[in-house]
Formats: structure tokens, C-alpha cells, sequence
């Protein structure tokens, strides 16, 4: 049964494979290749919250039925790594090389804050006081406030900021925020004329200022998690079938981390921190070239 439920996770890799390829395929229309991008995307987190997740556990857990060699399942378990991130080169390198160079062309490019000039400055800025600020809510980590539940597959920022330098030179502690980009609003904003799109997390990056007045910004960096989210209730008596059912509800809601995807420039001690208090080690950490988190990608192409 063990080594079925490996060779699932590898099959289903190999499907997701199959699907990035259409979007390598030249002959692909262009909205398609950036519609299969979006869907490998959507794969692979389905993977990470049911396959990966359930199968961490049940290795950490000793169940019965895996393999007996803690070596035997650990290979296993790199080659999935291994193929993950395999394929999150594939996808990036179609992103940057393909997908960004045609949208240039027909001219809708993803323009980054530095490329845009002051006027269209303006125009995001307009779009973060109107449509962003009212919902962003930064929630700041100190003795009083602990570090706050990042919800399943949800785009963030961690921010670090600290009090501005004393008089006397002396420079505050720095404090961990965490901002989240509103799932309710489209990844990339259109800029007027069609002129191109901005992603949503720069727009908010570039005015993180009055989201903490009177704090200096020294760091800033996306991120996104994926939790746990598979419901399995073990054989027991009837009596007890209510019981694990609640308890695994309530798993899945607030399942433990299964990846954490990161800039592959990310600060170090940025993300020791985020490690240490998600409680994850180095193989749940997964560094993207480019953007992070392309499913959105989905209903921007629509």
C-alpha cells in the first residue's frame, strides 16, 4: 500500500508535467499557455495539500504500511522534491522567456513599480487608496501581539520595520509585519490605456509607508503558504465517528504547513524566522524564480 501511495504522488507529478508542456508547446495560442501555467500552478497545490501533507504525517507518525527502511521512504521523498522543483523551473523559465516577451509585444507588458513613470505612479497610487487600503489589515508580531495564522494559500508580505533612529543614533529593534495581498482582487492591475499591468504586491509594497506611519521599512519580501487540507478519519467504533470527525476538521482548517514558497533571493534571517514560527524545516521550503504563486495567472487570462 506504501509504495502505491508513493507511486501515486510520482504519477501525479508526471501528469503535471504533461500539462506544463502545453505550456511549451509553440503552437500553444498564448491566453492558453498562460491558462496551462495557472493550472500547474493549481496542480501542484492540490499535491502539496493532500499528497505531501498526508504523507509527511503518516511517515512522522509511524502508521502502518510504510516502508520499513526510513531510508527507502527519505529517497522517495527527495525524488518528489526533486521533481517539484524541476517543475517550478519549467514554469518560471516560461513565464520569464515566453510568456512576459509576448505580452511586451501586443503591448500589455507586467510592468514592476521601478519601470513606471510618475505619472502611472499616480494612477497606482490612486488604486492603492481606493481599492486596497480599506482592506489591508498589517498585523505587527511584538510581546503583545503573536505571530498570526497564515491562512491556506494566501499571497503575503513579511515586513520588517523598526522605530526610527534616536537622536542619539541609536536604532530600534526590528519587528516582524505581516501583510496580506487581498485574495478578492486580481494578482496583476491594469494600467490605464492598456498600457500593461502592475502586480498587486508591488503596488502595496510601494506604499507600505502609511500602511506603518512613522516606522522605517527595512525589508520586505512575498511569500505564500500552503497548509495541510485532506480529511481522513481512521477506522474506529461508530461511537467514536463524530468525534474524529471534528477532530479532523479542525486539522484541515488549521492544518500544519506542508510549503512555504519564497523569492529565491529571500533574506535569510527573513526566513529563518518565518521557519521557526510556522514550524517547518528546510524541505518544506520551496525558492521561486520570478513570480510566486501563478494560479492567479488564471483569471487575469479570463
Amino acid at each position: 500500500m506504501a509504495r502505491k501511495y508513493f507511486d501515486n504522488a510520482l504519477s501525479w507529478l508526471a501528469f503535471v508535467r504533461r500539462v506544463a508542456a502545453q505550456a511549451e508547446n509553440e503552437n500553444t495560442p498564448l491566453l492558453e499557455r498562460v491558462n496551462y501555467l495557472a493550472i500547474v500552478s493549481e496542480l501542484l497545490d492540490e499535491f502539496f495539500q493532500v499528497r505531501i501533507a498526508g504523507l509527511e504525517e503518516r511517515q512522522e507518525a509511524g502508521m502502518r504500511g510504510l516502508p520499513v527502511k526510513t531510508g527507502g521512504a527519505r529517497r522517495l521523498l527527495a525524488e518528489v522534491r526533486a521533481g517539484v522543483e524541476e517543475i517550478y523551473a519549467r514554469q518560471s523559465a516560461v513565464f520569464r522567456d515566453v510568456i512576459q516577451p509576448a505580452l511586451r509585444e501586443i503591448g500589455k507588458p507586467i510592468r514592476l513599480w521601478d519601470s513606471l513613470d510618475e505619472q502611472d505612479r499616480k494612477i497606482m497610487g490612486d488604486v492603492f487608496h481606493q481599492q486596497l487600503f480599506p482592506v489591508l489589515t498589517p498585523l505587527a508580531v511584538d510581546p503583545a501581539h503573536p505571530f498570526p495564522f497564515i491562512s491556506n494559500l494566501s499571497l503575503n508580505l513579511a515586513v520588517m520595520v523598526r522605530e526610527p533612529a534616536s537622536p542619539a543614533g541609536a536604532e530600534g529593534p526590528e519587528r516582524f509585519a505581516r501583510v496580506k495581498v487581498p485574495p478578492v482582487l486580481r494578482r496583476f492591475v491594469e494600467l490605464p490605456d492598456g498600457d500593461g499591468h502592475v502586480p498587486l504586491e508591488q503596488v502595496i509594497t510601494a506604499h507600505l509607508d502609511e500602511l506603518f506611519p512613522g516606522l522605517e521599512i527595512t525589508r520586505c519580501h512575498p511569500f505564500r503558504v500552503t497548509r495541510y487540507n485532506d480529511l481522513e478519519v481512521p477506522d474506529m467504533q461508530v461511537d467514536d465517528l463524530m468525534e474524529a470527525i471534528r477532530s479532523e476538521l479542525g486539522r484541515s482548517r488549521f492544518g500544519r504547513v506542508a510549503r512555504l514558497e519564497v523569492e529565491r533571493d529571500i533574506d535569510p534571517d527573513v526566513l529563518e524566522l518565518l521557519m521557526r514560527e510556522m514550524e517547518i524545516e528546510e524541505r518544506h521550503v520551496y525558492r521561486v524564480s520570478g513570480r510566486i504563486g501563478l494560479g492567479s495567472l488564471s483569471s487575469q487570462a479570463g
